[in-house]
């Protein structure tokens, strides 16, 4: 696809077409460095890297005339994300991607992945700039303009916590990690991440003094999204809606859970989970008729937010002498699972638009015989980050 025909200014869809073919996951930003690098020394402008790997590309010439400097900031990496279905290797692989129409608009979306535009329209746009400003004659009441790339700011802003004092010498910073490219946002919320973890007991299956069979449970093709900017849209979360329908079938009949996993990042809403339980044989074919009669209410009430979304369930072939979850692992695990808050929490009380404090039910996964719930806050207030 040429990128190149969707809008203005050319060069930014340009860089931004050469950026989504270069492999830039967190603590994999060597590649996409090295790119930024090249382009803004070919462009006329020094760089330099500080120990963690920032970028700083600054202007030959010294200041003058008591000339302002404005920084402008963008961060590297992205969040590397994809459908369990699609084959891509974010080590190597360039986003696949397409145009799509809503409302009225066209949008570029990649192919079951992530797009990375968060944040490489940031460094699209830094690069254009610097390509407009590298064509024009000097001008003394022109500001310095330099450009500052960080680096693992999708894992806990790594590179701007330890950047280095001098790469920071200027005027104004102005960050290009935003949404809207006609807004300017002063301060933003803090985050922080809580790892839930809890030991496993397990029980063998042909203890259970009845005969079990296993069904498959999975939930595919939502939305997903950014947790803090997405929060508020009202898309499903994989790993909340899961474990609601386990809840349900468990509140009615007796279930053991053999597998639960969903999510991957903490900043990502989650868009995949699955799961495999033990019923009774007896129980099967209401257990069954249960899980149709829930897929389609939940069809119905959300089916607008998730037009892709897939429930998919089915008994699965019965295996001898493997452990499940104990049944008060299984029980206090979904009771955990159900109550447990997901989304905003509250709006800011001048402008109801404003999301206040969310949070994120963002992964499940098991290491070790432990099991690991990770969610991520935000707030634009310290106390109720924490709390």
């Amino acid at each position: 696809m040429n990128l190149k025909n969707l809008s203005k200014p050319n060069e930014f869809w340009e860089y931004f077409e050469e950026i989504l073919n270069i492999p830039r996951c967190t603590k994999n930003e060597e590649h996409i460095r090295t790119f930024i690098k090249n382009e803004c020394e070919s462009l006329g402008y020094n760089t330099k890297i500080d120990n963690v790997g920032n970028l700083l590309a600054f202007p030959v010439s010294e200041r003058k005339n008591n000339s302002k400097i404005v920084i402008f900031q963008s961060h590297m990496d992205m969040v590397c994300e994809k459908n369990k279905e699609i084959t891509h290797d974010f080590s190597k692989d360039p986003i696949n991607v397409e145009t799509i129409e809503e409302d009225d608009e066209k949008w570029l979306t990649a192919k079951g992945t992530t797009l990375g535009a968060d944040n490489g329209v940031g460094i699209a746009y830094s690069l254009a700039l610097l390509s407009t400003i590298s064509k024009q004659q000097s001008n003394s009441d022109f500001p310095i303009v330099k450009f500052l790339f960080t680096v693992e700011e999708e894992r806990g802003l790594t590179g701007a916590f330890k950047i280095e004092s001098d790469f920071l010498e200027g005027d104004y910073l102005i960050n290009l990690d935003s949404e809207e490219d006609d807004t300017f946002t002063i301060g933003c919320a803090g985050g922080t991440r809580t790892h839930g973890k809890i030991p496993l007991n397990y029980i063998y299956i042909n203890k259970i003094p009845h005969k079990m069979v296993p069904i498959h449970l999975s939930i595919q093709g939502l939305k997903g999204g950014h947790s803090g900017t997405d929060i508020h849209k009202g898309r499903a979360n994989s790993i909340k809606m899961i474990s609601k329908i386990l809840w349900k079938i468990n509140y009615r009949y007796q279930i053991y859970i053999y597998s639960l996993k969903g999510g991957n990042l903490p900043n990502a809403i989650p868009r995949e989970a699955e799961a495999t339980f033990y019923v009774t044989e007896e129980d099967l074919t209401n257990i069954l008729d249960l899980l149709e009669q829930i897929k389609s209410e939940i069809e119905f009430g959300i089916s607008e937010i998730e037009p892709d979304m897939m429930i998919k369930f089915n008994k699965v072939e019965t295996e001898t002498d493997i452990r499940v979850y104990s049944k008060i692992i299984t029980d206090d695990l979904l009771h955990i699972l159900y109550v447990m808050p997901n989304g905003p929490v509250s709006y800011h009380p001048k402008n109801r638009d404003l999301v206040y404090t969310s949070t994120n039910l963002a992964s499940i996964s098991i290491d070790s015989d432990i099991l690991t719930i990770v969610t991520s806050q935000r707030s634009l207030h310290e106390i109720s980050r924490k709390i």
